[in-house]
């Protein structure tokens, strides 16, 4: 049923959240859904990558975001934050489509 969903960045997050599918190339529309708040220039792939992970329950220390980010610590939470809301709508907005979609069946 995930698979159906309308949304690739939500078939993504469902395949990871529940299935732990996080390599790099099972997870580009979550990629491209985490640059939008962040903005071009200033975060590469790796670094939102590896946010991505910490979000899923990856063991990654604050200390190795930070070297990547090569930012203060204010900095680094403020793009964790933003990074980690983006998931959490991209995660709210697929359960909710797959509840109307279970919903429908009665």
């Amino acid at each position: 049923m995930a698979e159906r969903l309308p949304d690739a960045a939500g078939r993504e997050y469902i395949a990871a959240r529940f299935g732990g599918i996080t390599r790099p190339e099972h997870v580009t529309s979550m990629m491209n859904r985490i640059f939008q708040p962040l903005g071009t220039g200033m975060h590469g792939k790796r670094e939102a990558y590896k946010l991505l992970l910490c979000y899923f329950g990856a063991n990654i220390g604050y200390r190795a975001i930070r070297y990547d980010l090569k930012c203060r610590d204010e900095t680094v939470i403020e793009v964790r934050r933003k990074v980690y809301d983006t998931l959490d709508l991209t995660g709210h907005r697929a359960r909710e489509e797959m509840a109307r979609e279970v919903g429908g069946m009665g």
